[in-house]
């Protein structure tokens, strides 16, 4: 195994590679045996670029520049198509689970629908401004409408008389407050719809 050192002054701004033997002083063990990258001293070279200086070296152990220049672009390019592998393996990755993450919110919505439907009472669920998200069957036949025609629509316009005050919002937090619930029980009101 061969091993590199550079030398450190030159005349005329050379560099020549000091093609050392495996058992040198100061030659780092053969890559099999070699310390992992944490644990190598600053002065180390790192073992891609010592096996790039030693395909760039003529016999004698002078570095051709543009020996070295193609062979780091070379890498330079695999590691540009690694990195896009990478990314889009990623994208990849991130679309399959957004559409896996779509799928399952979508059959968990169908299952609650069908719950809410067969119940006897009605439901309506409403955002923290009042607006309707979303009602069952049961509530769409007691009021008189279908659910897509009043979603956005504001609570009191089906139940005018929930927000005395004509703050909807507030109304609905003092409501559940006092009740310690967010229902509205229509069995103890008359309501006209």
């Amino acid at each position: 195994m061969r091993g590199v050192g550079v030398a450190k002054k030159d005349p005329g701004n050379v560099v020549r590679l000091k093609v050392l033997a495996p058992k040198a002083a100061g030659l780092p063990a053969p890559a099999s045996a070699r310390a992992p990258e944490h644990e190598r001293h600053a002065d180390d070279i790192h073992p891609l670029l010592e096996q790039q200086l030693l395909e760039a070296a003529n016999t004698d152990g002078k570095l051709r520049l543009r020996k070295l220049l193609a062979i780091i672009t070379s890498q330079y390019d695999a590691f540009e198509n690694d990195r896009t592998s990478f990314e889009t393996v990623m994208r990849l990755a991130s679309d399959e689970t957004t559409a896996i993450t779509e799928k399952l919110e979508r059959e968990s919505v169908t299952r609650l629908q069908a719950i809410l439907d067969h119940v006897k009472d009605g439901i309506i669920s409403v955002d923290h401004l009042g607006r309707i998200e979303s009602m069952n069957r049961t509530a769409e036949r007691f009021f008189g409408v279908r659910q897509n025609d009043v979603m956005s629509e504001l609570l009191d316009t089906l139940i005018p008389d929930i927000a005395p005050n004509g703050d909807l919002a507030r109304a609905l937090e003092e409501h559940a407050t006092a009740q310690e619930t967010t229902h509205y029980d229509l069995a103890a009101r008359e309501v006209v719809a």
